[in-house]
């Protein structure tokens, strides 16, 4: 990757913080964000305030609702503001807490005296024309209600169009953010800037913080890595940060104690490695990585794979790679015998910085095998993703017994390379009697992209036996099936079939600028069929 430049995107997913906040799906989507409501002095008539706010007349006192106790009426309230999964929910007068305060004088006083109604502070920015700019007081005044309790903090902010004005009002919000450090309880940033140089950290004191993650928009070759920011965070578990991470350079992050980590650029095979062993409480992994020499560090770390002793963790149960050239070493040097969930993605790009289609490694596809038998784990879910492996070789994968508790499986291609044909789908179809050994008996969720080379009606015939022959082989039935590329007409008419008995199903052509030089009915793989 050395000298070429690349912009990637990372997006925020929830689930990072699901464990950390329940989440209730049936609280109500949120709006823009909006300034806090001015503070009114009542009238002394609470349903006269509460029409004028909102156009409806609000409870009075002698409403059965305001018979409940101050207490009762505080966790009512508390149940109505929207949770983490709705992070663009909060801080708007469409949703609690400020829609409470436009009820009537009695709940609004009862909401502005509940500060862990405003622990939560929540902003948007896409357009400045459209969102509205939330300043410094808005958000101080907001903090001031939440008084001394810990603070969840998020920031999405991306305006077209980087100006001096958009990163003053960045800068202040920041800031903002920064100055109540001492009560981070779990941070979200995700920034789109032209670089890394618009962006720094003061050195932070977070003795609460449980989780960050700071995701944006970076052009990786012109960055100077950030550091880490944190003097003093001894609870902190999970962290997501955009650079590369020297765990023994950061002796004041308690990395005994991280369970979730995602760095998303600058790791060797080495330095990944070393995350693995120095982290004995990690529990998911995803990370971006390469060889010194691609990743464009002077260092001789790949000499020494792979390593000697393996690295072995019992604690760590999802990982994703993301690679960029042949990771065998990387894999030869791992043991992971609670593994549940394993990524192996490649990208691969030419000397235009153009990604192109990969051909299989046969060290690579073995170090995979290799990992999967040394670590004797059950996998639950599966990904590979532009791998290039064949046909055969994926079918030597599925066959592994390691994969017979699989649940959700994943076979994608960045371009249109038919890599799976029938040997595969015959074999993922029901037997026609019993008690024939079925592959992959647990299987439920199955998703092939731009991969398809298989016959006509052989995707189908097997999707077709999972969603109706299930049962007399002792096996789960097929719930969720999609599919990138286009299908035959015999596929798609038996995958109707089960789309109508309740199959949860997406299909899609795919974009014709994804289809490289592989599409073709005679699979330029050829070669390697017999491997």
């Amino acid at each position: 990757m050395s000298g070429t430049k690349k912009s990637r995107e990372f997006v925020f997913s929830i689930k990072f913080y699901q464990p950390l906040t329940s989440v209730d799906k049936t609280k109500p989507k949120g709006g823009q964000v909006t300034m806090p409501i001015r503070k009114q002095e009542p009238s002394g008539n609470s349903a006269t305030e509460a029409k004028g706010a909102t156009g409806t007349a609000g409870p009075s006192s002698a409403s059965p609702i305001n018979r409940f106790a101050r207490e009762i009426l505080t966790e009512i309230f508390w149940n109505c503001v929207p949770r983490v999964a709705d992070p663009e929910g909060w801080m708007s007068s469409k949703n609690a807490p400020l829609l409470l305060c436009r009820v009537c004088s009695s709940w609004r006083s009862i909401v502005l005296d509940t500060p862990r109604l405003w622990t939560t502070v929540s902003i948007t920015i896409r357009n400045l024309k459209r969102d509205p700019q939330v300043g410094r007081q808005a958000i101080n005044s907001w903090l001031e209600r939440s008084r001394n309790l810990p603070l969840e903090l998020y920031l999405i902010y991306g305006p077209r169009g980087f100006t001096r004005t958009k990163s003053d009002l960045l800068g202040t919000i920041l800031s903002i953010f920064y100055s109540h450090s001492c009560r981070w309880q779990h941070v979200f940033l995700q920034i789109q800037l032209p670089d890394a140089q618009t962006l720094s950290f003061p050195q932070l004191d977070a003795p609460l913080l449980q989780s960050f993650m700071l995701l944006g928009t970076w052009d990786e070759d012109e960055d100077e890595p950030l550091p880490l920011p944190f003097s003093n965070s001894p609870h902190l578990k999970q962290l997501h940060w955009p650079f590369p991470i020297d765990v023994p350079a950061n002796p004041h992050i308690h990395w005994s104690q991280i369970t979730n980590l995602r760095i998303s650029s600058g790791m060797t095979y080495f330095t990944a490695l070393e995350v693995i062993r120095l982290c004995p409480k990690l529990e998911n992994f995803d990370v971006d990585v390469a060889t010194a020499y691609h990743a464009g560090i002077d260092s001789d770390d790949d000499s020494r794979l792979p390593l000697n002793p393996i690295v072995e963790s019992r604690s760590l149960r999802a990982l994703k790679f993301l690679v960029f050239d042949d990771c065998s070493s990387l894999l030869n040097s791992l043991t992971l015998p609670e593994m549940k969930d394993f990524t192996l993605e490649v990208f691969i790009m030419d000397e235009m910085g153009d990604n192109v289609p990969r051909q299989m490694l046969p060290p690579e596809h073995q170090a995979f095998l290799g990992l999967l038998t040394r670590s004797g784990c059950q996998l639950d879910r599966l990904k590979l993703g532009h791998c290039g492996f064949t046909s055969p070789a994926v079918l030597e994968c599925l066959e592994h017994k390691s994969l017979e508790t699989i649940q959700a499986l994943t076979i994608a291609n960045l371009y249109n390379q038919r890599i799976l044909k029938d040997d595969v789908f015959i074999r993922l179809t029901m037997p026609s009697s019993p008690p024939s050994r079925v592959l992959l008996p647990k299987l439920t969720h199955l998703t092939f992209e731009l991969c398809l080379a298989a016959s006509p009606g052989a995707l189908g015939r097997m999707v077709h036996s999972r969603r109706f022959s299930w049962k007399e082989h002792g096996a789960e039935q097929l719930k969720s099936l999609s599919v990138v590329g286009k299908l035959k007409e015999e596929d798609s008419n038996l995958i109707s079939k089960a789309i109508s008995d309740g199959l949860n199903a997406s299909i899609e052509e795919g974009d014709s600028d994804q289809y490289g030089p592989n599409d073709s009915d005679d699979n330029s793989d050829d070669d390697f069929d017999d491997f």
